[in-house]
């Protein structure tokens, strides 16, 4: 098992999630997204990675993830995170 552990609430909400600049038509993954992206990679079924968000719980920031504002929004404009595994 292999873990990540980051603190949501010392970083700008751009550089936890990513962001999308508007002037290049470019994504910019964030800490948060490159992690998850970089654990999809590597993961395994026999491998588990989990991604730890330590810190004072913050509502922005987890309704931002909850809303796709954050790493799930990726997906949701089109951004692929990895391949599929069976996790099951």
């Amino acid at each position: 098992m292999h873990t990540a552990v980051l603190n949501p609430k010392s970083i700008k909400m751009g550089e936890l999630y990513g962001e999308y600049n508007v002037l290049t038509n470019e994504w910019q993954d964030g800490l948060a997204s490159s992690i998850i992206r970089a654990c999809v990679a590597q993961s395994t079924n026999e491998d588990r990675r989990w991604v730890v968000f330590d810190g004072p719980v913050d509502a922005i920031w987890v309704e931002n993830m909850n809303t796709g504002e954050g790493v799930g929004g990726m997906v949701a404009r089109g951004h692929d995170v990895g391949g599929e595994h069976d996790h099951g």
